[in-house]
Formats: structure tokens, C-alpha cells, sequence
């Protein structure tokens, strides 16, 4: 008989590009700019990126441009995308790239290009790279890469045409620089760029102990600049092994004061600052009523001095992009069901809609056959809330579990050996092209692919080392393991993952699999290991696609582990340096 503790399956994977792309609202929210490669019904528009407006007039492109060839073996920045508008809706920017079709020329070659509109008395100005403008449309904060993967990050004045800075800081994102050219950069640590000098704050410190150095304190991920350039809201991580969540923090420029906004079981992102730097907008897993309430994301605001926290979705689908008008008044959400809408936050949360539901489909991990394999999309159940069909060379497939974001199914065996096409059947409220049917022609399952299923965070469990906790049950199946259940120094565990391949007539996966534990981490690299030895490794019983990994926690002293209470349990390619398949546990201390 199935444990009732196995019956629900949390299974992490990949990040789904947004359809429709960086939101820029003007400060009143009477216009939202975006960018999207979709196609207008009836219009012959090209299947490249756009930009977009909706604003009282309805929706209606504000720039396409056609793909041609520019100079020898170069096409024009022609595959528009990233727009950033001033508060006053008068200076736009869009970033453009181009393509090389072929020879030396593609050889440190700069592929994207800004286009910025509306500044007085200058036309439009071009700039290599990534550019977003700031509020008052007087400086960019410009991101450029070229095909050396070489990056630099720049501010420039666009009043006089000067460039103040280049840096080597790579991370530029909309709203990171302010109205006097105060700028913010995000790379692990944090940076700005303060009355004309670059500053650095790292945020993670070291302790030389018996284990080496040590890093403690925590990694920026994103960060955001208010319009006075007087406070900086980032998302951040502590270091290992609590790493499972990011939160949202505050830094006080003028006295280098940092704060935490709002911090649960579950990831925070894409904060925006209204443009007076009293409120952000933010989207969460967490929902921040207990110390261990999760769902899909959802959009958040609160105020600088962390008060008035308040939820301004519930989404069933959840939220996948968000971003606030600068009179703090009015959200834009773009939802896993698909749907663009405008939430009006004077008004009870109320929400309009601005293009209808728009499916995607699909993305995900490799597959591997025999295993359950899940797909991500967006408005992929129809009006009448049902999934789509799903069939490999034209014969169905069932969905072992979906939602308007995923689709879960079992992949079968003999898809091991050839490759199929995949169709899911798709059906669509919007103004935009969408073919009836995503076909995928080349579905070739791997023979292998090991996932470790994660435990839910509604479990009442945190993370460690970056990734949820691992799904598994005590050694008699007593419960899961949780924080306030761990794992025990020498009990057998029974770890849940897909993938792990083909199987004897015993169920038992025939290829070896290993496991070990790293005992050290000297950030980034792991240098110590002790065996984890795998008594069973192979299909979970009753339950189809899912595979039971039995490995015993060896009797680590807890003088061994640099973090006594929680162990990475590394299987496969194990060694340092090399590739493997990553879970963690608690662990309990004696």
C-alpha cells in the first residue's frame, strides 16, 4: 500500500519566459509598454519582438521594425524588446538586436542596440547594449554583452552625451538608476554609483575558522533604485546551507542602513518602487501569515517602513510578471492563466482586463522515459477551466495532474528509442495569433535524467543549500522528514526522484547510482565527501513514474559537516567539480 505521505509530489522546474515582457507603466498607469514576439490576428506582423502599448485607445503596437540586411553579413537591430519609459510617458527606450548570419564579422560583435526616443532637442539616440532611462528620462543605465560573453554595465547622461561610467558589474534591469544618475548594480554582492564614484557593499563577509574561510551574510540577486536615489530595495539570500528562499530588503543610502521588507517560506521578486519610494510592489510564494504558508506567486505591496504588507492577487493560476505605475496606484499583472490585467489599488484591488487569455506551450527539463515529466506554460486550460490534450505520434496521453502553468504526464517506454512528436492541443480568448495546436516534432526522451522530487512548502519545512528540502520518508515510513522531523545520523531514508532510467524486472534502475555527502563548502566550491551508500535505487511501488532512492546517512561526526543541522546529498557524478544530482535534508544534530 502507497504511504499516504508519497501521495502529493512537489517537483521543481524550469523558469518560464513571460509572453508579454518588461512592464514599463507611465507614472499616472494610463499607459503600460511591454514587449512580445506574438502576432496580432490580421495584421501580417512579423514573429519577432515588438514593442507594445495599451493605454485608453486600446492595444496597438507602438515599434516594429523589419528584418533587413544592414551591412555585410549583419542584419538590423530588428528584434525589439526591454522597454523603459519616463514618468511622463515622453522618453522610451527599447533595446534591438540583430544577427549575424556568418564569417569573422560575428567575432567579438556587439548584438544589441538601444533606440531612445523623445529627448528635447535631440531626436533619437542609439547606445550599444541594454539601456533603460531613468524616471526623469535624463540618464540610462546600459547593460552590454557581446559574443565573447564580456559584459559591461554603463551610465550615461543623455542630456549632454556623456558616458559617467563602465564597469565590469554586469546586472542592469529596469528601474536601477535614479533622477540624479544614481545607479544600482547587482552581482552577488552590491554596487552603486553615488555622486560620481562606484561603491561596493558586499553583503556576504568571511570567518576564517578550522574549516577555511567561510562566507556568511547573504547574496544580492536583484535591486531596484527609488527616484531620489535615496534607498535601494534588493532581493537577497543568505548563505549556505539557508538558501532556499530569497526576501526583500532595504538599504538606506544615506546611512547604509539594511532592513528586511518581507521574508517566508517561499521566493520573492521583481520588486518595483512607486516613484515618491513609499511603497513596493513585489511578487512572493510566500504568504507571509505564518512562518510556512506557500502557494502559487502572488502580488504583494508594501510600505519602505514595512508596514501596510498587503496581498493585491489571488491569482489561482498565480502571478508570473508584475510592475507598479509611479503614482503607486495602479498594478499591472500578467497571470500563469494568461491573462494581462490592471489592478487599480484605490479601489478594493479592482482589475480590468487588457488582453485576454493568451496560452504559451511549452518548456521544461529533459525528459526521460519511463518517468513522470513536467511541462510549463501559461493559459494552457481553456475557458471552461479544463486541460488540453496531449498525444505523441497522434495517440493520447493522459496528465497525471495539470494546471493552467503545467502539465504533469508519464512518459512511455517506448519512446526511449525513437523520436516523436508532441501535440498539445490549445484553445485562446486573445487578439493574438495563436496556432490550435503546439506541436513539438522533435520529442526525444533521454535514457536518463535523475530530478529529485522536493518536499511542498506547506509542509512546514524551509531548505538548504539553495533548492527546498528533498522529498522522503523516515526509515519505517513513520513520516517525512521535516526540520521539525529530521533525518538521523545512520537511519536508512527513502528519498522520491524521476529519471533515474531503465529497470530490471525487479524494478531496480540498472544503472548505478551513487551518492555522497558533501562534509564541506568553501563557497563555491565543495571539497569533502563521505559515501552515502544506496541500498535500493528504482521504481517507488504503486506509484508510476516515480523511483525510490534508499540511501543510509552515514555516522558524519558533527565536527565533519560544516553545517551540523543540514547535509547536500550529492548522487551521480558525484566528485569535485563534476556534475550531480543535488537534494537536501535536515538533519538532526546528534
Amino acid at each position: 500500500m502507497i504511504p499516504a505521505i508519497l501521495l502529493t509530489l512537489f517537483f521543481s522546474v524550469t523558469t518560464l519566459q513571460a509572453q508579454f515582457s518588461a512592464f514599463a507603466p507611465t507614472a499616472d498607469g494610463a499607459s503600460l509598454y511591454f514587449s512580445t514576439y506574438y502576432v496580432q490576428k490580421n495584421t501580417g506582423q512579423p514573429d519577432w519582438g515588438k514593442i507594445f502599448v495599451v493605454d485608453e485607445q486600446g492595444l496597438r503596437p507602438y515599434a516594429i521594425l523589419p528584418r533587413e540586411a544592414a551591412e555585410p553579413g549583419f542584419t538590423n537591430f530588428h528584434a525589439l524588446s526591454a522597454p523603459s519609459v519616463s514618468s511622463d510617458g515622453k522618453v522610451i527606450a527599447y533595446a534591438g538586436t540583430r544577427d549575424c548570419l556568418a564569417g569573422r564579422q560575428c567575432f567579438d560583435a556587439q548584438f544589441t542596440q538601444t533606440t531612445i526616443t523623445g529627448l528635447p532637442g535631440k531626436g533619437d539616440v542609439t547606445l550599444n547594449g541594454r539601456a533603460y532611462v531613468s524616471r526623469n528620462g535624463r540618464f540610462a543605465h546600459v547593460y552590454e554583452t557581446n559574443s565573447l560573453d564580456s559584459s559591461s554595465a554603463g551610465i550615461w547622461d543623455l542630456q549632454t552625451g556623456t558616458q559617467l561610467l563602465q564597469s565590469p558589474y554586469i546586472r542592469g534591469n529596469p528601474q536601477s538608476i535614479a533622477d540624479d544618475g544614481t545607479a544600482v548594480f547587482a552581482n552577488s554582492g552590491l554596487a552603486f554609483y553615488l555622486n560620481g564614484q562606484l561603491e561596493s557593499l558586499p553583503l556576504g563577509l568571511y570567518r576564517n575558522g578550522h574549516l577555511g574561510y567561510q562566507p556568511l551574510g547573504e547574496t544580492c540577486e536583484s535591486a531596484v533604485i527609488d527616484r531620489a536615489g535615496t534607498a535601494i530595495v534588493i532581493t537577497s539570500r543568505w548563505w549556505e546551507p539557508n538558501a532556499a528562499y530569497s526576501r526583500l530588503r532595504i538599504l538606506d543610502l544615506g546611512t547604509r542602513r539594511l532592513r528586511t521588507l518581507a521574508e517566508g517560506a517561499g521566493d520573492v521578486s521583481q520588486p518595483t518602487i512607486s516613484d515618491d519610494g513609499r511603497h513596493v510592489l513585489f511578487l512572493s510564494t510566500a504568504r507571509f501569515s505564518g512562518p510556512a504558508t506557500y502557494g502559487p506567486a502572488q502580488a504583494f505591496l508594501v510600505a519602505v517602513d514595512g508596514s501596510a504588507a498587503r496581498q493585491i492577487t489571488s491569482d489561482p493560476a498565480g502571478i508570473q510578471s508584475a510592475a507598479l505605475s509611479g503614482n503607486g496606484r495602479v498594478a499591472f499583472v500578467f497571470t500563469y492563466g494568461g491573462r494581462l490585467l490592471r489592478v487599480n489599488l484605490d479601489a478594493a484591488d479592482e482589475t480590468t482586463e487588457l488582453i485576454p487569455r493568451t496560452p504559451f506551450c511549452c518548456s521544461g527539463l529533459a525528459a526521460a522515459a519511463g518517468s513522470l515529466y513536467t511541462m510549463t506554460g501559461t493559459g494552457l486550460y481553456d475557458s471552461g477551466g479544463n486541460p488540453p490534450a496531449l498525444s505523441f505520434n497522434g495517440g493520447a496521453i493522459p496528465l497525471v495532474s495539470s494546471s493552467p502553468s503545467q502539465l504533469t504526464f508519464l512518459v512511455p517506454w517506448e519512446l526511449a528509442d525513437q523520436t516523436a512528436t508532441m501535440s498539445v492541443g490549445l484553445t485562446s480568448d486573445s487578439s493574438f495569433e495563436i496556432p490550435a495546436t503546439a506541436t513539438q516534432t522533435g520529442f526525444h526522451p533521454v535514457a536518463r535524467n535523475p530530478q529529485f522530487f522536493s518536499i511542498p512548502p506547506q509542509e512546514g519545512t524551509q531548505g538548504g543549500y539553495g533548492i527546498p528540502f528533498g522529498k522522503a520518508a523516515h526509515q519505517n515510513f513513520e513520516g517525512l522528514i521535516t526540520q521539525d522531523s529530521p533525518a538521523r545520523r545512520g537511519e536508512t531514508v527513502h528519498l522520491y526522484a524521476t529519471g533515474l532510467g531503465p529497470v530490471d524486472a525487479a524494478g531496480r534502475a540498472t544503472q548505478p547510482f551513487t551518492c555522497s555527502i558533501p562534509t564541506r563548502y568553501r563557497y563555491p566550491i565543495r571539497d569533502g565527501y563521505v559515501d552515502a551508500p544506496v541500498v535500493f535505487a528504482g521504481l517507488a511501488p504503486g506509484i508510476a513514474g516515480v523511483y525510490q532512492v534508499d540511501l543510509r546517512i552515514p555516522p558524519v561526526p558533527s565536527t565533519d559537516l560544516q553545517f551540523p543541522t543540514v547535509i547536500q546529498i550529492a548522487c551521480g557524478n558525484s566528485t569535485p567539480g563534476g556534475s550531480a544530482t543535488l537534494t537536501a535534508l535536515p538533519l538532526a544534530r546528534d
